[in-house]
């Protein structure tokens, strides 16, 4: 048994099989547009769509947890009339950039300045840009939305995870969270406390982990990887009904 120590986020104790979420990426090349105008357009109406879907999920977020949920969406949402991070892009616009890599590099820009601040909530909101300029890359790249994705009850792994990954998985399938990187202020964590499911941040896990049964305790700050039967009697027996289903992509 491994016992690893992460930064509590929200409390609970649940075990079951590791998962590591993965989610695809695109490589966003500083190409140049022969249309200004054009990317113009295609940035204003990608913004527009994240905004239709940020408040949709706002919606979703109230029927779960109630109005303080669906305010975390609603903040995302502000970031898109931010002026110094609409600006950002726009000044690369004005250099003749594509508006793939001008959403890539002010999102890139305007989170390192946010990580650099002293105030630990204002650190927190990087997460939330990256989060909003991945939405915003998946429509201009022809990416879509985050499809559902359905694996047995888990404990899912990422190195992030956005809310609105959290609030569109389906929750029969969510046992807990951990977060290689995040922060106890980060909106993600909000969320999974709103929502009663036990989260670690902070904890850097191996992907040779992946299907090993495991123990989190939000409140104790711990997994337990391959925990011993004394540690599982806090739950009971495990359930030999949970198999871990082949890796998707988030």
């Amino acid at each position: 048994m491994k016992i690893l120590q992460g930064q509590g986020v929200s409390k609970g104790v649940e075990h079951g099989p590791i998962y590591f979420c993965r989610r695809s990426q695109t490589l966003i090349q500083p190409d140049k547009a022969d249309d200004p105008r054009f990317q113009e357009e295609r940035l204003d109406r990608a913004m527009e769509q994240t905004a239709q879907q940020l408040g949709q999920m706002a919606e979703l977020a109230r029927a779960q947890a109630g109005d303080s949920a669906a305010q975390l969406f609603e903040t995302h949402a502000m970031f898109l009339e931010d002026e110094d991070y609409t600006g950002a892009m726009e000044e690369l616009l004005a250099e003749g950039y594509c508006a793939e890599y001008a959403v890539d590099q002010a999102g890139e820009q305007f989170s390192a300045m946010l990580a650099a601040m002293d105030d630990p909530y204002m650190q927190a909101r990087a997460s939330d840009v990256r989060a909003i300029s991945d939405r915003m890359l998946r429509i201009l790249t022809g990416r879509g939305t985050v499809p559902p994705v359905s694996f047995s009850p888990s404990i899912l792994v990422s190195t992030e995870f956005a809310p609105s990954q959290i609030i569109t998985l389906d929750r029969s399938c969510i046992l807990g969270f951990i977060a290689m990187r995040g922060s106890v202020q980060s909106h993600a964590a909000a969320l999974s406390r709103a929502l009663s499911i036990p989260a670690l941040v902070k904890l850097d896990l191996s992907a040779s982990l992946e299907g090993h049964t495991a123990l989190l305790d939000g409140g104790a700050q711990k997994l337990y990887v391959d925990p011993t039967p004394d540690i599982l009697s806090r739950l009971g027996p495990p359930d030999p009904s949970i198999r871990l289903s082949t890796p998707n992509q988030l």
